[in-house]
């Protein structure tokens, strides 16, 4: 590890990483290392966006994103300075959205955008019909998004993506009863961090839809 710290300081003035929250195992450990380069280092991330893991070597790191304050006490340790202000305020999600998001999922998000918009459930068959006529409308699954012949996605993969005016996010059996219940906080972390990305991808209009309603359209294999 000098070597390589020794490599980045003799070629590069900073060292800029994104999407952290997905760095683990003995990736993680090499991140915090390299932050100790003789250089400048801004590594930018969403803990509640952790959909998936760079890395895995049995049981290592495995209770790394257990909890946000453990997470960013590992940070600490390492002598990084983290910043939990600067960027607290989606420029992207609306209000509503935003409040939605800290109120049901109980993540804490903020909005900066001014824009109008709504969170609605869709609660019968023909506004469902609707919004599944909509080739503008992504529609964002679960998973499987691909056996549904629609412009669709799934949860964990529309991360990153930052053009959707609207969104349609289908809850599944288990998000559903969850959403009925008011328990959608208590989901397990993986799941209710997919959701948080899927709500967070709409600059406008979100629609809840349950998944009987698109049932009967899936089985057609469409690639896009």
């Amino acid at each position: 590890m000098p070597y390589v710290r020794d490599r980045i300081s003799r070629f590069s003035d900073r060292l800029l990483v994104d999407e952290v929250q997905d760095f683990s195992s003995h990736d993680f450990d090499f991140l915090l290392e390299l932050a100790r380069s003789n250089v400048e280092v801004l590594m930018v991330g969403d803990f509640h966006q952790h959909t998936y893991d760079t890395s895995r070597d049995g049981s290592k790191g495995s209770a790394l994103h257990s909890s946000f304050d453990s997470y960013k006490e590992r940070f600490v340790d390492a002598g990084v300075a983290v910043d939990t202000v600067s960027l607290s305020k989606s420029r992207r999600c609306s209000s509503a959205v935003c409040e939605f998001i800290t109120s049901r999922l109980g993540i804490s998000i903020e909005s900066a955008s001014a824009r109008v918009a709504s969170v609605r459930v869709v609660d019968n068959q023909s506004e469902a019909d609707e919004v599944w006529s909509r080739p503008d409308v992504v529609k964002l699954f679960y998973q499987e998004h691909s056996k549904y012949d629609c412009f669709a996605q799934n949860w964990g993969g529309s991360k990153g993506e930052d053009h959707y005016d609207e969104v349609c996010v289908v809850l599944n059996k288990t998000t559903w009863d969850h959403y009925q219940n008011g328990s959608l906080a208590s989901m397990s972390p993986l799941t209710l961090n997919k959701l948080y990305v899927a709500l967070s991808r709409s600059r406008g209009d979100v629609s809840l839809v349950r998944h009987t309603y698109f049932d009967s359209r899936k089985g057609q294999y469409r690639s896009r």
